[in-house]
């Protein structure tokens, strides 16, 4: 199969994305950046960007799945998720230890609701058998996503099986499974405290998932260029669903006209988005800690970013490509 390194790019882009997400989380104090930059009230940019990753997600596996058997798949998906899930676990486990977290008066409420939980052994081993539960992101917010990515990529086969053999069925139960668990879930599909919550949870996100399980099966023809405003445009909106549709149209036209994407520097952030993403949120908790007394949040923030691309490289090295 060949690798569409544009979609790579894109992946890339929605992880630097969900730093800039959260580096302005942790400069505005009362954890609402729209209230210190007024015009991202009308735009919505973290929880968008890891829809964005679970479309790609869904359009990549399905092609994958054209060339391997369902036990090589699913290995290969443990493996790769896995490995890295644990070694970004042990690495905020570290430096949580090292900077003995505390509340911090002029930080928000969101850095601060990082890292206070009280850890056990029996806690952290509930973060590694991905649960499902919120308190088990404590260690790192972001894994919260490769929960559901793990789960729903392990049924993504089953679901092809189905697409292939009623498209119309298929799309209607994906809708209707999606449209019953947001129900379920009001007022906002995301947090989960409870086994069934957990369970609600997955059955919303298998949509995005869907998403990009149908473009890959369909394999649409060109698309117009003028459809790349419009694809950002949905990406930044607050419903679900448009930033699923603005998905599948950036990542046809990535594949269609994203030559452009192909650069040097774009391409690197590709290859490490993966490892960008786990690691970004335990630098930037450690950094806050050991510069508050000395440095200002926004000087931190600027020497942070450096910090978390060098170690990015680092743990694509170290931790993702033998995992891969």
């Amino acid at each position: 199969m060949r690798r569409l390194y544009q979609l790579d790019v894109l992946r890339g882009i929605a992880a630097a994305i969900v730093v800039f997400h959260h580096i302005l989380l942790t400069l505005s104090p009362d954890a609402d950046p729209a209230r210190s930059w007024p015009a991202l009230a009308y735009v919505s940019i973290g929880r968008t960007q890891v829809l964005l990753f679970f479309v790609l997600s869904g359009y990549v596996l399905t092609r994958s799945l054209e060339h391997q058997t369902y036990r090589v798949y699913a290995i290969r998906r443990v493996f790769r998720l896995g490995i890295p899930f644990i070694a970004s676990l042990l690495f905020a486990l570290a430096l949580r230890y090292a900077v003995h977290p505390h509340p911090l008066e002029d930080q928000s409420r969101w850095f601060n609701e990082q890292w206070q939980n009280t850890l056990t052994f029996k806690g952290f081993m509930a973060h590694i058998l991905m649960r499902g539960h919120w308190a088990d992101a404590s260690l790192n917010s972001v894994l919260w996503s490769l929960w559901y990515e793990m789960r729903i990529s392990l049924v993504l086969p089953l679901m092809v099986m189905f697409a292939r053999w009623s498209p119309q069925l298929a799309t209607a139960a994906f809708a209707a499974l999606a449209l019953i668990a947001a129900k379920m879930l009001e007022p906002h599909p995301l947090y989960s405290y409870d086994l069934m919550q957990t369970v609600w949870v997955t059955a919303y996100f298998v949509l995005p998932f869907a998403t990009g399980m149908a473009l890959a099966l369909s394999r649409p023809q060109s698309l117009p260029g003028w459809l790349w405003p419009l694809a950002i445009v949905l990406l930044a909106s607050p419903s679900d669903l448009q930033v699923c549709v603005g998905s599948a149209i950036l990542i046809g036209l990535a594949i269609d006209q994203g030559e452009w994407l192909l650069s040097k520097p774009l391409l690197w952030l590709g290859k490490v988005s993966f490892s960008l993403y786990l690691f970004h949120m335990p630098i930037m908790m450690a950094m806050v800690y050991v510069m508050h007394d000395v440095l200002p949040d926004w000087l931190t923030m600027l020497i942070a970013v450096p910090t978390i691309m060098i170690f990015s490289q680092f743990a694509y090295v170290v931790v993702e490509r033998p995992s891969i």
